[in-house]
């Protein structure tokens, strides 16, 4: 018989699937923009375009992960709109293409590939531990590690921060392992 383990309840999970709640100093800290996203900010011209910008750099600096409008806080939205100077702000104009273009733009800078860049040496490597490891939690394990290890942004399996300090004990052409270990 097969067991489950429930680790999140369906709040929890909502929860989890939403941006972060910052205290003032967070906000204050994670919405100033480095260098590079000034620059870009100063090439937009629409509040919505500009505004979604800051929200998404914002974001993904602390979780690693995109977020929709509609799921932007309004305490992070008042402020970057009074930060920086936006005005009146249609939000809902903040559209999929726009959102779509800014997320290219913030993994480029972060240096972070898609997935379609490296998927042919995961696809390897998935192949190689599932003929090595057999049971399909190991495997995906060590192909979360494989993705983690060649910082590719694959929306689905990076939803959990991570600390870029730590590294994961995988490298390629590394034989054998046993599970998801940090140096």
């Amino acid at each position: 018989m097969a067991r489950y383990l429930f680790l999140l309840d369906a709040t929890q999970r909502r929860a989890f699937d939403q941006p972060p709640v910052f205290n003032p100093p967070q906000r204050q800290l994670f919405f100033a923009l480095p260098d590079w996203a000034t620059r870009s900010l100063a090439t937009l011209l629409a509040p919505h375009s500009r505004g979604g910008f800051v929200l998404q750099v914002g974001y993904f600096k602390t979780t690693g992960c995109f977020f929709p409008v509609d799921r932007f806080l309004a305490t992070d939205q008042a402020y970057v709109q009074q930060r920086y100077h936006l005005g009146a702000v249609e939000w809902t104009r903040y559209g999929k293409v726009t959102r779509f273009n800014h997320q290219q733009q913030i993994l480029q800078q972060f240096g972070i590939p898609p997935f379609e860049q490296v998927e042919a040496a995961v696809r390897q490597q998935v192949t190689h531990f599932a003929r090595l490891l057999g049971p399909p939690f190991s495997v995906s394990i060590q192909a979360l590690s494989c993705l983690l290890w060649l910082k590719s942004f694959s929306p689905m399996l990076t939803r959990r921060p991570v600390d870029p300090l730590k590294r994961p004990s995988w490298r390629p052409g590394q034989r054998g392992g046993g599970g998801f270990r940090y140096l």
